[in-house]
C-alpha cells in the first residue's frame, strides 16, 4: 500500500527527483535529426533546454551536475550509438567538474539510473569502485522508481578528494579523457566550456589549479576551450551560479556558440 501511494504521488503529483536524468537517456538511446550534441550541468539546461530547441542547430541533452561527468560520458557515448556526431559541447561550470560520485544525490541520480548491464560497459573500474564504497550501493538500483527512498549520502563514504574549493575530481579527469580519446578517434570536435561564473569567486578561488590539472593529464585541447573561466557581476545571479531570468540570453551569448538555425 505505501509503495502504490509513493509511486502515485511521484508519478502524477511530483517529479521524481532522477526523471530529468531518466528522460535524458531514453532521448539519448534515440535517432535525431541534429549531429551536433550538448550536454551539462544546470545551468547547461537553463541555456539550452527543450523551450529553444526548435531553434538550435544542437540536440540539448542538457541535464544537472548530479549526473557527473560519468553521466554525461554515458549520455553520449549513447547518442553516438545511434545518431552521426560532429561536434559535441560540454557545458560544466568549474563546481560541476568537482563531483567525484560524492554528492548528496548521488545514489539517486547516478547509481539508480545508471550503474546497469546496458551501460556498464561505461564504468571504469574506479567508478564502479567509488559506488560500491557504499555498503548499501544496490538499493537505488532496486528501487529505482522511487529514488526519494534511496536517502544514501555519498559525501559519507567517499571524501573530497582535494582540499580546494575548485578542481575538476578524478572522475571528471578520467572520463574528460576517455571522451576526448573518442572524439579524436571518430574525427569529432569536442568543446568543453564553463558558463561564467560570479566575479567574486574569481578571487577567492585558485582557478589556475584546473588548468594544471588539464596540461598534466594531457587535456591541452580541452584546457585551451576551457579556460580561462569567465566571470559575470554577482548581481547577475539568482544564486551562486545559476543567472537571473532577465540574463540568460546575456550568458548564452558570453559562450560564443553558434547554435541558432539560421533558417529559423
Amino acid at each position: 500500500m505505501y509503495f502504490s501511494i509513493h509511486r502515485t504521488v511521484y508519478t502524477h503529483i511530483r517529479t521524481p527527483l532522477n526523471s530529468l536524468v531518466k528522460q535524458a537517456l531514453l532521448e539519448a538511446s534515440e535517432k535525431h535529426p541534429y549531429d551536433r550534441v550538448i550536454v551539462g550541468d544546470s545551468v547547461a539546461h537553463q541555456l539550452f533546454n527543450q523551450d529553444n530547441q526548435k531553434k538550435s542547430k544542437y540536440f540539448h541533452l542538457t541535464t544537472n551536475a548530479a549526473t557527473t561527468m560519468m553521466g554525461q560520458y554515458i549520455l553520449l557515448m549513447e547518442y553516438m550509438k545511434h545518431n552521426k556526431v560532429e561536434e559535441i559541447i560540454v557545458l560544466m561550470t568549474p563546481y560541476s567538474m568537482t563531483d567525484d560520485l560524492n554528492r548528496e544525490f548521488t545514489a539517486n541520480y547516478v547509481v539508480g539510473t545508471m550503474y546497469r548491464p546496458q551501460y556498464r560497459q561505461y564504468i571504469t573500474e574506479r567508478a564502479a569502485h567509488q559506488i560500491h564504497n557504499c555498503r548499501w550501493w544496490y538499493i537505488p538500483i532496486v528501487f529505482s522508481e522511487f529514488p526519494e527512498l534511496c536517502l544514501i549520502n555519498y559525501q559519507k563514504v567517499n571524501p573530497k578528494p582535494f582540499p580546494r574549493e575548485l578542481f575538476i575530481s578524478p572522475l571528471s579527469l578520467e572520463y574528460l579523457t576517455l571522451l576526448s580519446n573518442v572524439c579524436q578517434h571518430h574525427g569529432v570536435t569536442l568543446r568543453v566550456i564553463s558558463p561564467p561564473i560570479p566575479v567574486e569567486f574569481e578571487g577567492s578561488s585558485d582557478l589556475s589549479f584546473i588548468e594544471q590539472q588539464l596540461s598534466s593529464s594531457g587535456l591541452d585541447g580541452i584546457r585551451k576551450t576551457y579556460c580561462p573561466v569567465s566571470v559575470m557581476p554577482s548581481e547577475y545571479y539568482a544564486d551562486e551560479l545559476h543567472p537571473k531570468k532577465q540574463y540568460v540570453e546575456l550568458f548564452r551569448n558570453a559562450l560564443n556558440i553558434n547554435w541558432e538555425r539560421a533558417e529559423y
